[in-house]
């Protein structure tokens, strides 16, 4: 093809037909141009068409993960929510003293104070490999960038309730002389432990530690004056931290939300 416009451009040139070269050259030149602008713009479109591959392929991992994160984060709320209640049940035994409450079923609810709900989602690498770019939904690109700054909330107000735990609600159990019956009541009863993410019934977390025989009475671990603060702030910690983690609950589900309608274009 090139040989021949050449050709024809020597024949104009020979033929002293200087006005019709220049026609022709300019001709040419436009066909040119046109030819690379299609060629740019089927490059544009294919190039165009690989990346919305890539991008349903990236929605669709997010989705799986996110849809296990909220999971996840359920069942922390589920965890403290049971600290709550457990806690509330103390309470309720420490203003009403008459009762005669069950020795078991108290260490039952105190031992709540030992539970770790800790969010720990799976995390992607989009901002650092790039792949956000790929993500044309504009919220929905914004929501992604901004998540680790939303668990780090999270893990912040989790991380109080951690040294709580450890500095406060254990050495006091183990100075009350009841933490041995706390893990035997944590440990003997059949069915799938609490703190477990995935619900497998095979999973057997029976463990024979047996009871203590010098265990105090429950009239003696209800009158001890720093249960009744422990218990309230249990309720309070666990109560704050569950508002923060039922504001990120709604940012995963609108995320979700989001991954669908995009998946589904």
């Amino acid at each position: 093809m090139i040989k021949f416009f050449r050709k024809i451009r020597q024949n104009l040139l020979s033929e002293g037909k200087t006005g019709k070269y220049l026609k022709y050259a300019i001709g040419e030149i436009i066909l040119v141009v046109i030819g690379i602008l299609i060629a740019l713009s089927i490059n544009n479109w294919n190039e165009h068409r690989k990346n919305r591959i890539l991008e349903q392929e990236v929605l669709k991992d997010l989705k799986e993960e996110y849809v296990l994160n909220l999971s996840q984060l359920e069942q922390k709320i589920d965890m403290r929510n049971a600290i709550i209640q457990n806690s509330i049940d103390v309470l309720n035994y420490v203003d009403n003293s008459e009762f005669d409450v069950n020795r078991d079923t108290l260490i039952h609810k105190i031992r709540y104070l030992g539970l770790d709900p800790t969010f720990d989602p799976i995390q992607n690498d989009l901002i650092t490999s790039g792949k956000i770019r790929l993500v044309q939904n504009k919220p929905l690109r914004k929501l992604l960038s901004s998540w680790t700054s939303d668990i780090l909330a999270l893990q912040e107000m989790e991380l109080q309730w951690q040294t709580l735990k450890t500095d406060l609600n254990i050495p006091y159990q183990i100075s009350l002389g009841i933490f041995r019956d706390m893990v035997h009541s944590s440990y003997e009863s059949s069915g799938r432990p609490i703190y477990l993410v995935e619900k497998n019934n095979d999973i057997d977390g029976r463990l024979f530690v047996g009871k203590s025989q010098k265990t105090p009475s429950s009239e003696k671990i209800l009158q001890n004056a720093q249960l009744e603060s422990m218990m309230a702030n249990a309720i309070a910690q666990c109560h704050s931290t569950n508002m923060q983690a039922l504001a990120l609950k709604k940012r995963i589900e609108l995320i979700i939300d989001l991954l669908n309608k995009e998946i589904q274009k």
